[in-house]
């Protein structure tokens, strides 16, 4: 466990008789990504008390108005500077102290204006659609195991709307197989292929299986069920990472990272005359949704 959440709920820790299993069960609420996410507002606001040689807790009114202050200037966006603040109550209440100084209608109002001094815009990735894809797909080399896999991956992302938690790893050292599919979680048929996705964003404590359909397309440039039966070979390695391949003469499972999606999907991105700064991986979900949408449509007329 890290130790900042240590030492910010070593106070609840030493209210209670069960402290530790307090602590244990408050803490396992948030998932890893949330952990890091509340593990870097505390970092930060630790170093603006460092620095001002403030208290950290309890947080007094002054001093939470004075840090709002301080990360307006600091980051570049009113919703980051509402995200590190909601951060900071959010580590305030498990140290047990009254969280009410957070809802003072002084902090409210700096907040909004925030808002109005700032004026950021939010920008959303552009939608990917089948034509974009279809394109992209005559750039793969067809003898290059990662390249196919990473065309696989976005198609992966664009057909079922998958997150890129659930298609691929941020780094070695953090793999999880029960977060990724696996190549015994996928069930070929003659025309249906089913996925079966153990974890996503809101399905963090396996309270049901999610078993999505991939099914044929017409157009086998974009198909997924397709590039799936090509890609990879899916018998004998059933504990295989899905968007994994082997390399060496030892057969080394070398898995893929969403850093190399990203890098390949740029890089096709420039190749087709797409500029690769206004897409993301975010686009793939964006995109598929309106698109799976569509074909529902067209279909029921």
């Amino acid at each position: 466990m890290n130790s900042m959440f240590g030492e910010l709920l070593f106070t609840v820790a030493g209210t209670h008789m069960f402290g530790e299993w307090v602590r244990l069960l408050w803490i396992s609420a948030f998932a890893e990504s949330t952990k890091n996410t509340l593990l870097t507002h505390g970092q930060k606001y630790n170093h603006f008390c460092d620095s001002y040689k403030l208290v950290p807790f309890p947080v007094t009114l002054p001093q939470l108005e004075d840090y709002v202050a301080y990360l307006s200037v600091e980051l570049h966006s009113p919703e980051a500077v509402s995200g590190n603040i909601s951060g900071l109550k959010t580590l305030h209440k498990g140290s047990g102290f009254d969280t009410g100084v957070f809802d003072n209608p002084s902090v409210q109002l700096m907040l909004k204006g925030l808002k109005r001094v700032m004026q950021h815009g939010v920008q959303q990735a552009r939608p990917v659609t089948p034509q974009l894809l279809k394109r992209i797909s005559h750039c793969v080399d067809k003898n290059s195991e990662e390249q196919k896999l990473v065309f696989l991956a976005l198609l992966l992302g664009f057909h079922l709307f998958l997150r890129r938690s659930n298609l691929a790893l941020s780094s070695v050292k953090k793999m999880n197989k029960a977060k990724l599919v696996l190549r015994g979680d996928i069930r070929v048929g003659e025309s249906l292929t089913l996925i079966h996705v153990k974890w996503t964003k809101t399905l963090q404590f396996q309270q049901r299986p999610l078993l999505l359909p991939l099914v044929e397309t017409a157009d086998k440039d974009i198909c997924p069920a397709t590039w799936l039966r090509h890609s990879l070979r899916l018998e004998g390695n059933p504990g295989m990472l899905l968007l994994s391949h082997c390399v060496g003469p030892d057969k080394i499972e070398q898995p893929l990272l969403a850093s190399e999606i990203q890098k390949w999907f740029r890089q096709w991105l420039i190749r087709v005359g797409e500029s690769p700064h206004v897409f993301s991986l975010h686009s793939l979900r964006h995109g598929g949704g309106p698109h799976g949408l569509s074909v529902m449509v067209c279909r029921r007329r």
